[in-house]
């Protein structure tokens, strides 16, 4: 059987989180950096995992799943681990689960981004962060 892979980038967001849940279902993999300032995504081969040139990418044999949390959700349902159990047979509880996961994606994530740009990849680039974007996350 093929290997699992995880291509992705250590300092991408997306990759972390993608990261975390498969160390946290214990899964084996590989992991592919991939250097994000040369577009390395955005070129063969990477384009035929990922069409929109988006990481994390992940591979398990033929399956291919691109974007943290849909690999995510993927690893939950394959992957299960009773010590992390995120997947209910019980609808009701996944709708919770999947109302949270929603709140995380459109609600946390994007003004933490932002604040991210500007309190560290700014300043690592030896570039002021702008407190006005700060001061209204």
């Amino acid at each position: 059987m093929a290997a699992k892979k995880l291509y992705g980038a250590v300092e991408s967001q997306a990759t972390m989180r993608a990261l975390a849940s498969l160390l946290e279902h214990e899964v084996e993999f590989q992991f592919v950096a991939l250097d994000l300032n040369a577009g390395e995504h955005k070129k063969e081969p990477f384009l035929t995992l990922s069409p929109l040139g988006t990481l994390p990418i992940f591979q398990d044999g033929d399956l291919i799943i691109f974007g943290s949390r849909p690999i995510m959700r993927c690893v939950s349902h394959i992957y299960l681990n009773p010590k992390t159990n995120q997947v209910y047979m019980a609808p009701k509880m996944q709708g919770i689960v999947s109302t949270w996961i929603d709140v995380e994606d459109h609600h946390f994530d994007p003004p933490a981004l932002k604040l991210i740009s500007e309190l560290v990849y700014k300043p690592k680039n030896g570039l002021p962060p702008d407190e006005m974007t700060v001061a209204s996350e």
